[in-house]
């Protein structure tokens, strides 16, 4: 795991210059505000992220009072969200999907410290591992299910 730490930071600095600032960090700023506006007025723009997104931009801005602005703790979570997927990967693939989930990290760059999407994806991940784990079948099924309802809570907006 020390070696996702390393590379999530090395990630993360490459990610802080100024080419990647302007066009990058502009999304967690429309997060930051989507967030806030929602605290303050108790509504949200019904036509910009789904819900399960709002819940994790909200949950992330209360945490951020704390001393570290929103920027800051959005990256702690996309750091934490990496890192528990590699264990994962650990876990259920071995060694070589650690490999072949570093290289992806890699390969996406500075990219997955300001987006989302890595929350939909552990979830999925998560249902994966529970689907295969030894929980009996009806309560592994039931769980995977709940775990892959969330993840589409956070990613397709409900019609």
């Amino acid at each position: 795991m020390a070696i996702g730490f390393v590379l999530t930071t090395v990630v993360y600095m490459v990610g802080h210059q100024d080419i990647y600032m302007g066009s990058l960090g502009f999304d967690v700023d429309a997060f930051r505000d989507r967030a806030t506006a929602y605290i303050q007025q108790n509504t949200a723009d019904p036509s910009e992220y789904p819900p399960g997104a709002m819940l994790y931009f909200v949950f992330i801005h209360l945490l951020s009072v704390y001393g570290i602005d929103y920027g800051g703790m959005f990256f702690i979570f996309c750091q934490g969200l990496i890192l528990v997927h590699l264990g994962l990967f650990n876990q259920y693939g071995g060694r070589k999907a650690v490999y072949w989930g570093t290289l992806f990290v890699l390969c996406a760059g500075p990219i997955v410290f300001y987006r989302f999407d890595l929350l939909a994806s552990l979830l999925v991940l998560g249902a994966m591992a529970v689907f295969k784990g030894g929980l009996p079948r009806p309560r592994r099924n039931e769980l995977a299910g709940i775990l892959l309802g969330a993840a589409a809570m956070v990613k397709v907006y409900p019609l």
